[in-house]
């Protein structure tokens, strides 16, 4: 077979796994959060424009899903919602295969079909969510970036929001690349000095964002927070590291494969400093010190975390699972430090690359009291998205991992054992 039938060939396969996928779906109503989401969305298709007190995001997917159905679909239904869902995604995926391409002048497919079956991702292509929605237009500002469309960057990066506010974290992402675009090195930027035509130049790319950031201030003041309800579940201004911990933890899971393959290469780092009685000396109290700090910030205390009320999700009775029991605590602890080192020692493109990924990676989820899987998805899709692919045998070996954690985890959900 000749290489560029490859993306048609794997594009084809996802698109047959998603149309069956949504189909059996609808074998199941709707699940947890869904019903809250398809009754604005009906709402917003019938011509009334009412929302629900406890809905905390702003209902740009609501809209966008409620024209869908009326313009293209010409139906209200719980298939139709699914198949927008459906359809958004494998167009993330589409956007994240050129955004790859770009990024590592590379047309493999085999990311793009990892991230296909990614269990993270996988179950809320075929359910009434705004994550995946909200993914698309981030991976979508992220590539008009690469291709220098700033004002088209900029009106995606503000739709993202639109869809959920927590996504202006990464609307300060793509300002920050347009600002270290022009240099490998993020030194080099932060000590060149600043004059007027460069300040200009940044305004110009940035304008949308600009806006974006603006209209966000004047909305928290004017809603008096960042959640559009349910406000004393979801306070605007929170420093917690439970979903740091989780999205680590989570990259270990997912990745597993990838993560036991980047021993040697964690070792081989750290192994300088352990070489000697001083570095031990330092490494131990270090180790010591990460362990105390990980013990005090790592609780559970917001109400939908609560496992006698919400026992069926699985993040919930993993959370509390690890908290009840010494020894699961400290395995956690050792897989959130090997997990850490392998994220800081991946291999990128560049080291800017890396820092910047790093840093918007942590402020999109220090900021939430509730400890919540989706708030990961983009963090770790883009994780996926940077990282430098390995061999095709542990690529291939990742992608198999990923299609049977993803049927293991669709399976429970549909049949409403337990949800994520």
């Amino acid at each position: 077979m000749n290489k560029k039938q490859f993306p048609i060939l794997a594009f084809g396969i996802i698109a047959i796994t998603f149309i069956i996928t949504h189909n059996y779906s609808l074998n199941t109503d709707m699940l947890v959060d869904e019903s809250t989401h398809a009754w604005i969305i009906s709402n917003f298709y019938n011509g009334k424009f009412e929302l629900l007190p406890h809905l905390t995001v702003l209902p740009g997917y609501h809209a966008l899903c409620a024209i869908f159905e009326k313009f293209i679909a010409f139906s209200d239904t719980l298939a139709t919602k699914r198949l927008f869902s459906t359809i958004i995604g494998f167009f993330s995926i589409l956007v994240f295969y050129f955004l790859h391409k770009k990024i590592h002048n590379d047309k493999d497919t085999l990311k793009s079909l990892q991230l296909s079956y990614l269990p993270l991702l996988f179950p809320f292509f075929f359910l009434i969510y705004t994550d995946i929605p909200s993914l698309f237009f981030v991976l979508l500002g992220l590539l008009c970036f690469h291709y220098k469309r700033y004002s088209l960057m900029g009106i995606f990066a503000l739709i993202s929001v639109l869809m959920r506010q927590s996504n202006i974290i990464w609307v300060g992402y793509l300002a920050a690349l347009t600002v270290f675009e022009n240099h490998e090195s993020i030194k080099i930027t932060l000590f060149e000095p600043l004059t007027f035509v460069k300040i200009k130049e940044l305004i110009k790319k940035n304008l949308f964002t600009i806006i974006t950031v603006i209209a966000f201030i004047i909305f928290i003041k004017i809603n008096g927070g960042i959640a559009l309800g349910d406000k004393q579940q979801h306070p605007s201004f929170s420093f917690k590291l439970g979903n740091l911990y989780l999205f680590i933890s989570l990259a270990l899971l997912l990745y597993l494969p990838i993560f036991i393959s980047e021993a040697k290469n964690v070792f081989k780092k750290i192994k300088p400093g352990l070489s000697s009685i001083k570095g031990i000396i330092i490494t131990i109290p270090v180790i010591i010190a990460a362990y105390i700090i990980y013990d005090y910030t790592f609780q559970i205390t917001h109400a939908y975390n609560s496992l006698p009320l919400y026992n069926w999700v699985i993040r919930n009775i993993s959370l509390h699972f690890i908290a009840n029991h010494l020894w699961a605590k400290i395995l956690f602890f050792i897989a959130i430090f090997y997990g850490s080192l392998v994220l800081i020692f991946a291999e990128f493109k560049n080291h800017k690359e890396k820092i910047l990924y790093l840093s918007f990676a942590t402020l999109s989820l220090i900021p939430f009291w509730l400890i919540e899987i989706r708030y990961a998805i983009i963090a770790m899709v883009l994780f996926t998205l940077y990282r430098v692919p390995k061999n095709k045998y542990l690529e291939i070996t990742q992608l198999i991992y990923n299609i049977l954690l993803s049927g293991i985890l669709f399976y429970t959900i549909i049949n409403t054992i337990y949800f994520p």
